[in-house]
């Protein structure tokens, strides 16, 4: 079982599910979409998946299929919220550099940061009280070269570098904000599906589990809606994980050897072995 991004050509799937039998001898390969592999760890065939690691993708999903016009990617997420940390962090006298220094970034961020429930209101507090907002992060865990701080002080960058999700002009861009595109997935599927889609909203990876982030989507979604659609935000504790928790429900359905593609399968059709996946 190898998950796939959306946008996967038929060409690299090909050459993928070769390289698998040919080269590794694997005894078959079933190739799934990450989207409705994280959907499947929530036990449900329909639903919108916002799904954020280091970039941002959006899928609505409706009876295991994807509604292609409603399919969002963009290149912001865990890593642009990284980005703004760091500057934040080099304002405050820290360097960090390297790819090995930006794991360290991504680490901090993942300790301090949080996403206010009101940034306008959360800033106002700042710059009443910077000192309520400081917060230290331990690094000494790590077998850090010889000068490297052991602790790290955060302040504004554990709010500031977050908002950038939910509003892309703090971070200088403009490109459409994570609630734009989640409810412009909706709406991009069929109207008798769409109070369904707003109860089924589902998150994967691990930039969501920033503290707030569920809260603050769910009520600028609600703004976005009227009054009489509930929005309901799925949220698992191990939504880190969630395209290999719903890689392994599906490895264990009975039918899981029938939708893969065996050795002799391959050997036997070659590439048109594909066609087999819808």
């Amino acid at each position: 079982m190898v998950s796939t991004p959306q946008n996967l050509s038929t060409k690299m799937k090909q050459d993928l599910v070769n390289m698998l039998i040919e080269e590794f001898s694997v005894c078959g390969v079933k190739l799934e979409n990450q989207a409705l592999l994280s959907l499947y760890s929530y036990n449900m065939q329909s639903g919108v998946v916002v799904d954020i690691g280091d970039r941002l993708e959006i899928v609505p999903v409706t009876e295991g299929y994807i509604v292609e016009g409603g399919v969002a990617r963009q290149s912001y997420g865990g890593t642009a919220v990284a980005e703004s940390l760091n500057k934040t962090l080099t304002e405050l006298k820290y360097s960090y550099f390297t790819d090995v220094e930006q794991l360290l970034v991504r680490h901090i961020m993942e300790k301090s940061c949080y996403v206010a429930s009101d940034f306008k209101e959360e800033l106002n507090q700042y710059n009443e009280d910077p000192a309520s907002f400081q917060e230290t992060v331990d690094l000494s865990a790590f077998d850090l070269p010889q000068g490297c701080h052991k602790y790290v002080r955060t302040d504004l960058g554990r709010f500031k570098s977050s908002e950038g999700l939910l509003n892309t002009e703090v971070w200088g861009l403009d490109s459409p904000s994570l609630p734009k595109l989640l409810h412009a997935a909706i709406q991009a599927c069929p109207m008798d599906s769409r109070r369904e889609m707003c109860r089924s909203i589902c998150l994967s990876g691990g930039t969501t589990l920033l503290p707030g982030f569920v809260e603050r989507l769910r009520s600028q979604i609600s703004q976005m809606v009227t009054s009489s659609v509930t929005v309901q935000i799925h949220a698992s504790p191990y939504r880190y994980h969630s395209a290999y928790i719903g890689a392994c429900i599906l490895a264990n359905l009975p039918i899981f050897h029938d939708v893969c593609i065996s050795q002799k399968e391959w050997r036997d059709n070659g590439a048109k072995s594909i066609q087999k996946w819808p």
